[in-house]
């Protein structure tokens, strides 16, 4: 079986809501949601998932595979 390939989710505007709502994403869909990386740095997405109040595993990947590996754990 072949998978498709990961989205790619940039961070946008640095003062917007788009880690926010990535990371609500992520809370709320992660069983449905297809491998996807988002193009941030992961000590900011780490501090606003506890800004946030979340428990979200922020991991930095080398390549857009290993999105799917990041997701199968």
């Amino acid at each position: 079986m072949t998978l498709a390939p990961a989205l790619a989710l940039t961070m946008g505007e640095p003062a917007g809501i788009g880690g926010d709502i990535t990371l609500m994403a992520w809370v709320n869909s992660a069983p449905t949601l297809p491998p996807f990386f988002v193009i941030d740095d992961p000590a900011r997405l780490t501090a606003l998932s506890d800004q946030l109040g979340l428990s979200i595993p922020i991991q930095s990947i080398d390549q857009p595979e290993d999105a799917a590996l990041v997701f199968s754990k």
